[in-house]
């Protein structure tokens, strides 16, 4: 048995003062003398035993009462389980109650976090005054970490908001523990409280519970309701260039079990609204509905897409930042005689800005500047070349490799073994002598579907007499955009060949652009694809990030002409008064912008200097809490024991009070009800003993 105010057991000496007043007889008797008393003396003797037993039984119920009452006024408890119990000392618990935007959701005539801090009021007020609470939400602020008493958490609890961080079970956790670890409470003490909607999405542990806490999920469940979330953004150039139009794909989704119909989703760019489309979506139905976005002329353009859907507001919309490049830079590398056919692509196209670089007086530094580098029959590769082209396409930009033709001698070459190596795994196989017309051309794919729609069977396409056969397995992801055969399957198939490097592209070409060896210079085919290679880069990479990024990459090239240590804020174009310096750090071709812990809110920014028109950035919610994904009570039970938690509680309560639940968990079976029935009773049958003495 333990004790909620055990210094009350102190006052168990007051049950010594019906003894003493047991032991001082006040009263005095007078002696009256007889001629015989024989008789007189038996009924003395036998009235004198049933009068001292009836005043040790007075006297035991005094003392009876007494410790009765002072043992309810120190609240005795039975632990349920004592192993799991703190031994001592006040009650430390730390209470996480999550605010993210998930919360939105209805439930009644309030919304879901409004009942999740109710819930927090009952679990507070099941506490002592003296116990030690910490508040805990997502924002994981500073300030949260200090221990306070249950009545001065309650008034920040009044005070939470929704913030756009999610937190899994993983991080809510290791921050409780280590909250804990630095106000040295024991693990035997540690008390850890989680009111949440608990989402599947979050609630990983890839950790090990402590097995001395206790852990208490507290799910608090919202009403079923309607929510279309806008998931994502992509472009298919997102190298741009001014004056003309590009689809601006928008990915959708039905988050609910009822259709919604004629949903106005509208395109804002550069604060006007720029058009309306209706969209239907069935019951759980992901869609993509396609924009048309004019791009005016060049430098930053920025905007957000939207579609009204109540009452989940913060996927509603979605930020964009594109910068529309007057012109797109193109490298083309030689060693001796450039190639006249790229030339006569690029060279008098004002989109372009063109530059013919002999490999001798390349400056490395400028190949980050690129969009497209044409590596025109390369037979050396410096140590230097190979770093800095696999770093250039692995942050975004595209390579174009054209083979040199074989040695005259016959002797086994493989041209651009050491960059395809390095990019690929793979390398192209020796030099073979065969005439082969290419008979496939991809046209899904935006490299050739941006000007054709469809390859009929008897199209014109390019013709071979040799070809370095392009090779079949790389470490990277491959896709033939040209062929020799109808059959994708077909070893030794691929004329043109593109591969995923990270966030680049690299193409591969089988054959010498030389007469000699290919007409593929003098095709069609050949100029169209060279174009889209400039103008595509495969995905929309920057278009926005999320809010609770910590590093951000740009391109060095952006930064150009800027010393190490210059200052860059981060302006806000909604709100005129935010203004954030973050951290910059140059990594090669890539620079990093370091926000640290700033939440920011969704929206638009600029990166500037002060002198310069800026760099624009987006910033977008996480679209993790969008989903309904909740688990019940009985699925939450089944996670715990999947995590082996044996010392978690889930408390659910709409089945049941929490505050005495958490009461009964924190004391125990109480027996102060029960003293204090005993002290009543006590004293009734000191009352009793009393009048039957009077009479």
């Amino acid at each position: 048995m333990r004790f909620v105010n055990p210094a009350c057991l102190y006052f168990l000496f007051a049950a010594l003062i019906p003894v003493l007043v047991h032991l001082f007889d006040w009263q005095r008797y007078k002696k009256v003398y007889f001629s015989n008393v024989r008789l007189l003396q038996e009924i003395d003797a036998r009235n004198r035993r049933q009068a001292r037993l009836r005043e040790y039984a007075v006297l035991a119920s005094r003392v009876l009462t007494v410790a009765c009452l002072v043992f309810a006024f120190a609240r005795p408890y039975l632990p349920e389980d004592s192993g799991t119990m703190p031994v001592g000392g006040r009650t430390s618990v730390s209470l996480y109650l999550d605010n993210s935007f998930s919360m939105q959701a209805p439930a009644g005539r309030s919304v879901l976090l409004d009942k999740a801090k109710e819930q927090a009021e009952r679990i507070l007020q099941a506490f002592p005054p003296d116990a030690r609470v910490q508040l805990l939400t997502n924002e994981f602020k500073g300030e949260d970490q200090a221990f306070s008493s249950p009545g001065e958490i309650l008034d920040k609890l009044r005070q939470v908001d929704f913030c756009p961080a999610t937190r899994s079970l993983s991080e809510v956790v290791a921050r409780q523990q280590a909250l804990f670890e630095q106000a040295g409470v024991p693990a035997v003490s540690r008390l850890f409280y989680y009111v949440s909607d608990c989402q599947e999405t979050g609630f990983d542990w890839t950790g090990a519970p402590d097995s001395a806490a206790r852990y208490v999920f507290v799910p608090v469940k919202g009403e079923e309701h309607a929510n279309v979330s806008l998931d994502s953004l992509s472009l298919d150039m997102p190298v741009l260039q001014a004056g003309r139009e590009t689809p601006l794909r928008v990915f959708l989704r039905n988050r609910s079990s009822k259709e919604r119909l004629q949903l106005p989703l509208r395109l804002f760019v550069q604060g006007r609204q720029a058009g309306a489309w209706p969209v239907d979506l069935a019951p759980g139905q992901k869609k993509e509905v396609v924009l048309p976005l004019f791009l005016g002329t060049g430098g930053n353009l920025q905007g957000f897409v939207e579609i009204p859907d109540y009452p989940v507001r913060f996927d509603d919309r979605l930020y964009f930042s594109l910068r529309v490049a007057p012109k797109i830079t193109v490298i083309h590398l030689f060693e001796e005689n450039p190639s006249r056919a790229v030339s006569r692509v690029f060279a008098h196209d004002s989109a372009f800005d063109y530059r013919r670089v002999p490999l001798g007086s390349l400056d490395y530094g400028s190949l980050g500047t690129a969009d497209l580098i044409v590596a025109d029959a390369l037979r050396q590769w410096p140590s230097a070349l190979v770093s800095e082209t696999g770093r250039f396409v692995r942050a975004g930009g595209s390579l174009f490799l054209i083979p040199c033709a074989p040695s005259a001698d016959g002797a086994a070459f493989i041209p651009n073994e050491r960059i395809c190596r390095d990019l690929t795994g793979a390398a192209l196989a020796p030099f073979v002598v065969e005439d082969r017309p290419v008979k496939r051309l991809d046209v899904e794919h935006p490299v050739f579907s941006l000007a054709f729609s469809s390859a009929g069977r008897n199209a014109d396409l390019p013709f071979t007499r040799g070809h370095y056969p392009l090779p079949s397995s790389m470490d990277v992801p491959c896709r033939d955009l040209m062929g020799f055969s109808r059959e994708t399957a077909v070893r030794d198939a691929g004329f043109l060949q593109v591969c995923q490097v990270d966030k680049g592209l690299l193409y591969l070409l089988a054959s010498p652009l030389e007469g000699e060896y290919t007409d593929f210079q003098r095709h069609y085919t050949f100029v169209v694809a060279l174009l889209d290679m400039a103008l595509y880069h495969g995905g929309s990479g920057g278009l926005y990030h999320e809010t609770g990024e910590k590093k951000l990459y740009f391109p060095s090239a952006l930064f150009l002409g800027k010393p190490e240590g210059a200052l860059c804020h981060l302006l806000s174009v909604d709100r005129p008064g935010f203004d954030l310096i973050p951290s910059l750090r140059r990594v090669g071709s890539e620079t990093v912008l370091f926000l640290h812990d700033a939440l920011l809110e969704a929206g638009n920014y600029v990166l500037s200097d002060g002198q310069s028109d800026g760099i624009p950035v987006s910033f977008n919610y996480d679209r993790a809490e969008s989903g309904r994904e909740c688990m019940d009570e009985a699925a939450l039970r089944d996670r715990l024991r999947a995590l082996r938690m044996r010392n978690g509680f889930v408390m659910n309560p709409d089945r049941i009070d929490l505050s005495k639940s958490v009461e009964r968990m924190e004391r125990g079976r109480e027996l102060w009800k029960v003293f204090l029935i005993f002290a009543l009773a006590f004293a009734l049958f000191e009352t009793v003993l009393l009048r039957v003495k009077k009479k």
